[in-house]
């Protein structure tokens, strides 16, 4: 009877994640959260002209993998604090490239999505409840602008 009373509590405070694959509710179709990272910009060189703007867009997409203790939420705040690192990460990668060319992007998004994935799962891994969380990074925009447009501009995070 202790039991019963103790699974019921968890599931109904919403404290345990069940996997992803769980689709008898509305809920639980999709994916459990996503993230869009902010985006990066580098600017590189392509044979036509001589220095353009990269811009990549990344997301990071989360679901459980088995039962766990943790929440959405704890994942994606981890996310948020890799942030960084992924995007430090991403511009190695396309720095390290000497000329990206518009029919080089596919070869560049895998080595960029590669990369981005290794640098967060590194420090992931080091999280005791990692196991139980599937986090893929995706590449979600990947285009290339003129030398004067840059990243768009974000909000200071103030009130006034």
């Amino acid at each position: 009877m202790k039991i019963v009373v103790l699974v019921v509590c968890l599931f109904t405070t919403a404290c345990v994640s069940l996997p992803a694959d769980q689709t008898s509710y509305a809920g639980y179709v999709g994916d459990r959260a996503t993230i869009s990272l902010s985006e990066v910009v580098v600017s590189v060189q392509s044979p036509s002209v001589p220095f353009s703007n990269l811009h990549v867009g990344l997301a990071a997409i989360i679901n459980p993998s088995d039962f766990s203790y943790s929440e959405a939420y704890d994942v994606e705040r981890i996310v948020r604090r890799m942030e960084p690192r992924i995007s430090s990460r991403v511009v190695q990668t396309i720095l390290a490239t000497k000329a990206v060319t518009p029919g080089a992007l596919p070869s560049l998004r895998d080595r960029i999505l590669a990369e981005a994935q290794s640098s967060f799962d590194a420090a992931f891994a080091k999280w005791e409840h990692a196991p139980a969380w599937n986090v893929e990074l995706a590449v979600t925009s990947l285009y290339f602008t003129n030398g004067s447009v840059g990243r768009g501009t974000a909000g200071s995070g103030r009130w006034w």
